[in-house]
């Protein structure tokens, strides 16, 4: 056997070893628990691309939210209050297409649901909360609890 045709059998023989580490790869990624897992990861950072602005402030008596969602009608939207936090959800229902060999593409709506989770640094007052939404911004006023202050003894 000449050095050519042993470089080219070298050769071959690297190139089927890593054929063959690819399609075991290939099955690796394929398996159902590792693919559940990958794709919740992938569902947890496609969120925060698909999430909404969200402007949060702090005066002595209450926290005042806004969320910019221009284009959401108010029956999308529900406001879910918290112990110390609020949850707003969006339903927002986007045409997906479906493209068919030999036919016209089809577009169904595609139910989507973004949410986002709003933590507050103190106990909120839940039943005195108001939201409002008007020209694409959400707003919400929600007042704080009072706390007890103690004094200290000697």
């Amino acid at each position: 056997m000449s050095d050519s045709e042993k470089h080219k059998s070298r050769k071959s023989s690297h190139g089927q070893t890593f054929n063959e580490f690819m399609t075991t790869m290939d099955r690796l990624f394929a398996e159902k628990p590792l693919k559940g897992i990958l794709q919740s990861m992938d569902d947890f950072f496609g969120s925060i691309e698909r999430s909404f602005p969200v402007e949060i402030s702090e005066k002595d008596t209450y926290y005042h939210i806004k969320a910019a969602l221009p284009g959401i009608k108010r029956e999308q939207i529900d406001i879910e209050m918290l112990s110390q936090g609020v949850v707003i959800s969006v339903k927002n229902y986007v045409q997906a297409v479906k493209f068919t060999a030999n036919k016209a593409p089809k577009r169904r709506p595609s139910p989507n649901t973004v949410s986002r989770t709003i933590n507050l640094a103190k106990p909120i007052d839940e039943q005195r909360a108001t939201a409002n939404h008007r020209d694409g911004v959400l707003e919400i006023k929600i007042p704080k609890l009072k706390g007890k202050r103690i004094t200290i003894n000697d």
